[in-house]
This record gives structure tokens, sequence and C-alpha cells, in this order.
């Protein structure tokens, strides 16, 4: 199988609205860390979690003494290694950054929210510039990062997407890799998973980086996403898990048993997350599908196990019609040598009478 990349691939990023003045000073001298009762919502380490569109996550501890420098450190480094991204590219400082002021760059994005008034009309507009980048290099869905955590620390800091993330577009073609011959013709391919192109029951997924470099722009402090000339290529391996099992006496009559693969990851699920309403409302949508699926599976699965199970019945039980034929036909033939017995018995006894006679 191989694919060219096509087209721009817009990153993932996220914004923390924390003015540019206090990111030096420690959470503790920060009034946005403060909740409405005035409790210091980082008095205990608090952990948050990072999840990856994919499905890994990991965490972060922020405490007390914490600046923004040392928190977008940390956010940084959980990103570039313990989520792995550092290998798309060789640069693993600007995951997340602290903005230099620097104009017309990804980090001088200036945003705007509605202020209403107690009738809920807009009476004017709050301005906020990104003080602090959460980029991802992963394009797609795949590689969209959410945060979850206390929800006065999540305010705190602001958390807001700037910049959705748009999946990549592959020409995609595939081959026998024994004969070389066209297996599926040239088609258009939006994100890493190619559904039906082999088979109608296998689905192919492949790195959501196929076919793309990823570097890091200075001037524009961005990341910039660019085809690789030289096609990528992979190979998938078909094993055939089907069981036939021998159910009669004669030729053909056999019994064909397939059991797909049921890993999360076959079944679609280790990418769901609920760690927002947003995306619990698009989970319900996705397992409603699989549901349905596996609800599918699950009738084929009782019907092959039925199957199996007449046939292995009537591998091991005896054939009650067959038995009862050769039961009466044991049975006359008992009778039979019993009534001619009885015959030879009677015969001298009649000799005797005669000659007495």
């Amino acid at each position: 199988m191989s694919g060219n990349h096509g087209g721009s691939v817009d990153y993932w990023i996220v914004k923390l609205k924390i003015p540019m003045k206090t990111v030096a000073k420690t959470l503790s001298e920060m009034p946005e860390f403060y909740n409405v009762n005035g409790a210091f919502t980082v008095q205990d380490p608090q952990t948050i979690t990072v999840y990856q569109g994919d499905g890994k996550n990991t965490s972060v501890t922020l405490y007390a003494d914490d600046t923004m420098y040392s928190v977008a450190k940390k956010i940084n480094d959980a990103i570039a290694f313990s989520l792995g991204q550092s290998v798309y590219t060789d640069n693993a400082t600007n995951f997340c950054t602290i903005s230099d002021g620097t104009l017309n760059t990804s980090e001088s994005i200036a945003t705007k929210e509605p202020v209403y008034d107690d009738k809920g009309d807009i009476i004017g507009y709050k301005h906020y510039c990104a003080t602090m980048l959460v980029r991802s290099a992963i394009p797609g869905a795949g590689g969209e990062l959410y945060f979850s955590g206390d929800e006065d620390v999540l305010q705190a800091l602001g958390l807001n997407t700037i910049q959705q993330s748009k999946e990549s577009e592959f020409t995609v073609t595939v081959y026998d890799a024994h004969t070389g011959n066209m297996v599926a013709s040239p088609q258009q391919v939006s994100g890493n998973v190619i559904y039906g192109a082999i088979t109608d029951n296998i689905d192919v997924k492949f790195n959501p980086l196929a076919n793309i470099s990823v570097s890091w722009n200075e001037k524009t402090k961005s990341y910039n996403f660019s085809q690789i000339s030289q096609p990528y290529t992979t190979i998938v391996h078909i094993a055939n898990n089907e069981t036939v099992l021998q159910v009669g006496a004669n030729k053909q009559e056999d019994l064909t048993v397939r059991l797909g693969n049921m890993s999360s990851s076959a079944l679609g699920l280790d990418g769901i997350l609920v760690v927002s309403r947003e995306l619990a409302a698009r989970a319900i949508t996705r397992l409603g599908a699989y549901q349905n699926r596996l609800e599918h599976t699950i009738a084929n699965l009782t019907t092959a196990s039925t199957n199996t199970t007449a046939a292995e019945s009537r591998i091991r039980d005896a054939d009650m019609s067959k038995e009862m034929l050769n039961f009466t036909r044991l049975q006359i033939l008992m009778q039979s040598g019993t009534a001619m017995l009885t015959q030879a018995n009677q015969l001298p006894q009649t000799v005797i009478s005669l000659i007495r006679g």
C-alpha cells in the first residue's frame, strides 16, 4: 500500500489566557488561581491529565510555587516525551511556549469574547491575547489535545481552542505484495484509516504522519507540514483465522467459523474520550454505531455457536432412528430363533407318541 499526502495540514493549538505580566510570578501570586470564595486552587498539588485524540494520555502536576514558565515546561515535556510527539520533529521545545510578543505569528493571535448584560444582550467584548500556546505536531483528530482536572484550575488557565484540527488528505493505492497487481485503484482518503479497500471486513490504520515532514518555523512560530516526495509504503499481512468443522459424513458437509479481532483498537474504541461534554456527545454517536456492529456480530456468533453445538451433538450422540432399526432387527432375529428352537424340541416328542400308539 502506498500513499501521497496532498494539500495543507492545519495543526491544533490551544491558548491559555494568562496576562503576560504575570507569567513570571508563582501561581500563588496570580489572582486567576483564586476561586470566587478566595481560596487558592493549588493549595494542594493539582494533577492535570492531558489526553491525545488517539487515546494516549499523560499527566502533569502543578504546585503553588510553579510559575507559568515552569507550567509551560511541564506541559511541553508531557506532549513531547510522554505522548511521544518529539519523534515527529527535530525540535522538542515548542509544543508549549510562552509568547514573546512577536507580531504576525501564531503567538500573536488575539480573540475576543462577548460581554453580556443582565438581559443577555451583548454590550461589548473582552480581548485576549495568546500568552501561552499549546501545539500538537500530529495532524487531524488523532493529534488533538484535551485537558482534564480540577475545574477551578482549568478555569484559571483559561484553555481555549484557537485553531481547529484538519484531517490530512491521502491518495492511496493497494497492491498485491506477491504479484504486484493492483488490488484497489487510487482513492482519496481523509485521515489515516482506509475502510474496505482490501475487503469489506478489513480496515487499515496507518501512521497519521505518513509521507509528511514536520518542521518548526521560527519566523511564524508554528509547525510546518510538507509532503515527502518519496511515497509512503507499508505491507499488511492478512492471515485467515477461519475454522472449518466437518459436521457430516459426506464431502462439503462442513461449517466455517469466523472470529474477528475484538480488541479495543480494532473496534475503534481506543480513541474515545469523554473528558468534555462535546466529546461525550461525540462518543455516544460512535458507540451507538459500534453497538449496532457488535449486535450484528453477536447474532452471527450466536448462529455459529448454535450450528456448532448441533454439529457436535450429531457427532457425539447416537442416531436414534438407526439404533431403533437395529434393535427391531435383533429382536426379530431373537424371536425367530426362539420359535425355531421350540419347533425343534416338539418334533422328537411327536415321533415318540406315534411309536407308543
